[in-house]
Parts: C-alpha cells; structure tokens; sequence
C-alpha cells in the first residue's frame, strides 16, 4: 500500500509463513561470560552496553568500573582499557557504546563522546556538554544520530536529532513534548528507539506507537512497516513490580508523584541485523514469563517471532548469533549472553 506516495508494510498481529522466509526461529544459548568469583576479567559490575564486531569478539562496557572488556568469539578474555577520571581519554560516567562502520567504538560518556580503536586508543573526543543525549548511532559518513532529553516549562521535550561529525546540528528527525512536569513523573518513560540499517538508512520508532519509519540518508521517510498488536493493560500488580524494580523496598522519593498509562507501550527495543532483518522486542509475555520478540524481514514484513529471558535484553544481532546484556541473573551477576538462531 501506498499513502502520500510513501510505500506501507502492514502486518497483522500474528505472523505470516511467506515462501523463503523462515516462520521459526528458536534461539539456542551457545555462550555466557560473567562470573560472580574468580578471575576479574570475567566478573562486572554494571553492565551497560555491548558491541560485536565481524570476526565475533564482543566489547562490553562497564560502568561502574569505567573500563571496556573485550572477549573473542568463543568468550576468552583478550584486553580491558579504559579509566575513570575527568580528563582527557578518561571516562566519568560511561553510558553507552556504539561500533562504528569504520571499526571504531564511540563511548558515550559525561559531557563527551569518545572514539577508539578496537585494541584500546582514544582517537579522539567531541564535547556533548549542550546535550542530554540517552543513546546515539553513528552511519559510515559519520553523521550522529542521538536522542537528546530536555526540560522546560512546559515539560519534557524528546528530539531525535541528526549531526555532521563536528556534532553540528543537521536536522531534527523527530520530536515529542510531554506536559508532564516535576514532581510528576511518568515511570513508564516513552522514547525514541532507533538503528542504522544499510545503505546508512535510519530505521526509528517511537515507543508509543507500532509504526517503524525508515529514512534516507536525506532525511526523507521512505517507508513505514506498521503491526497490529493486542494492547497489554497494566495492572496494580504490574505497577507495584515496576516501582520495586526501580526504586526498590523504599518506593519513590517523597513528594514524588508516579503516574503510568493505561496500558504498556506496544514497543521496548529495536534491533537491526547485518542482513536488514528487524528485531522488536515488545510487552508482551509468552506463558513462561519470558519477552516475545517480533521477527520482520529486510523488507518489513512480520514473519516469525521468539521469546527471550525478561533478564536478557538484546543488544546486537550479527550472523544469526543474538547477543543479550542481562543486568543481573537470578544471582545477582551480570553478564552477556549469546544466542545461536536456528531458522526453520
């Protein structure tokens, strides 16, 4: 279908089996690194962020530590770099990672975002300190994709914004204001959600919505791959999980005000790998309480779905290998987990 000369993909609730493209895929766990003892090159504090790149050896960022730790594919630890500290090639609060096309890891940091070779060297920095910047892609010409967070007095103002390397403002993709203002906060935070796929295209969504818009390196929308979905209401006891989980047996800080939606949002994380298949984890649980992920192909169309551990948040998926940060496990233990995906 197309609207306003704009091809639409829409996919109904459900999969559906389509000749040549696999309609099941089960993930099968090949690989875990993260140890509660021993050796400190297989234990984390907090994980952050991970990265792979094309021969498999998996970056992992370290926040609390302020270091990176590298691992080959079969999960021998190769390197750690990185220090905590102000200055220059130092890092303060290190959030997130993105590897570049160009074989770099871009951390970002407070105030900052630094560039590194893969085998530890700090390339370079580019001061952030006008920005709230939450996450960040980078395309092969370079250009910075990040979503910056603001407050005024009107609310919360979320921009999807595009960069030239100098981190100077090229365009605004996308934005979003909400009224809502301190001491009010809205605990089930929308957001943009986004990933480069090829050809330096922007695939982004707003969690809010079912509807994954897919840019030109002009900026020009070029399609949109929309689902139907069952909304998932959000119960008391959701509510109660939601606000232990966050702000633990405490509960918020006084004069706080938690407001939630009626329902959850039909998007959590989106995922694009090296083929141009899409990955969308949403809200909704299969019967073991574990995350259905949503399956579409190259061209936007639903074709299959899995499910993950609620602990295991996918971060990257290269040669049908799934690659997960968990936070903690049932022991309290960070650590990466790795899946091969077997098609049928």
């Amino acid at each position: 279908i197309t609207e306003n000369g704009i091809p639409v993909i829409y996919n109904p609730k459900q999969p559906v089996p389509a000749k040549g493209i696999p309609n099941r895929l089960i993930p099968r766990q090949d690989l875990i690194i993260g140890k509660s003892s021993g050796d400190e090159n297989y234990i984390f504090s907090t994980l952050e962020s991970i990265q792979v790149d094309n021969e498999g050896n998996i970056f992992a960022l370290d926040l609390k530590e302020g270091k990176i730790k590298e691992f080959d594919k079969y999960g021998k630890h190769l390197r750690t770099f990185g220090k905590k500290g102000p200055g220059p090639g130092e890092w303060q609060a290190p959030s997130r990672m993105h590897l570049t096309p160009d074989g770099k890891l871009a951390i970002l940091d407070s105030g900052k975002i630094a560039f590194y070779s893969l085998q530890g060297e700090c390339l370079s920095e580019i001061s952030t300190a006008r920005w709230r910047f939450l996450q960040m892609r980078i395309d092969s010409r370079s250009h910075i994709y990040a979503d910056n967070l603001a407050f005024d007095n009107k609310g919360v103002s979320q921009k999807l914004l595009k960069f030239d390397p100098g981190l100077n403002l090229l365009a605004t993709v996308a934005e979003n204001q909400s009224d809502i203002k301190l001491p009010r906060i809205n605990i089930m935070t929308d957001r943009f959600v986004y990933d480069i796929i090829r050809g330096d295209q922007l695939a982004w969504a707003y969690t809010t919505r079912y509807e994954i818009q897919i840019l030109n390196l002009e900026g020009k929308t070029i399609r949109k791959i929309i689902k139907d979905y069952e909304p998932i209401p959000i119960t008391e006891r959701d509510k109660r999980e939601i606000i232990e989980e966050r702000y633990g047996e405490e509960g918020p800080p006084q004069g706080i005000t938690l407001e939630f939606p009626t329902h959850f949002y039909p998007i959590f994380s989106i995922v694009v790998d090296d083929k141009g298949w899409f990955y969308v984890r949403t809200h909704e649980k299969d019967s073991m309480g574990n995350y259905l992920i949503d399956v579409f192909n190259s061209e936007g169309i639903y074709s299959a779905r899995f499910s993950l551990p609620a602990a295991d948040i996918l971060s990257t998926v290269r040669q049908d290998k799934l690659y997960c940060l968990v936070e903690e496990n049932d022991d309290g233990i960070p650590q990466v987990k790795r899946y091969h995906l077997e098609k049928k």
